[in-house]
């Protein structure tokens, strides 16, 4: 099997995927799967997932860490990847990535 875990719903889902290709003796390595904090942790993590699909997404001499959109995120060395054991996923999350939602935004208002 091949799921992408962007497209199948994450993590959650792609582990029940995982599970009823396991009960049907197929293994699962996901379309892109080390691409992401939370595919390489499942590659590892996973008995019936024994490799992890890699885009290198950067021209020749640009480290992939300048083109990377998740900083934090193991990259590859010399053909592997070992994934963060920091919180989140080793997912650095930058502080101007987060804005407050106003929820309230999109309500009727009476009158209006």
């Amino acid at each position: 099997m091949q799921p992408d875990i962007k497209w199948c719903g994450g993590l959650t889902e792609l582990l029940k995927i995982y599970t009823i290709a396991e009960a049907a003796g197929l293994a699962t390595i996901p379309h892109g799967g080390a691409n992401t904090p939370f595919g390489q942790h499942f590659a590892l993590a996973m008995p019936e997932s024994p490799i992890a699909e890699y885009w290198m997404g950067s021209d020749p001499g640009v480290p992939l860490e300048k083109v990377w959109p998740v900083p934090g995120m193991s990259m590859p060395k010399d053909g592997c990847v070992r994934p963060s054991d920091a919180p989140g996923f080793g997912m650095e999350i930058r502080d101007q990535w987060i804005a407050p939602w106003d929820h309230t935004a999109g309500l009727a208002r009476p009158g209006s």
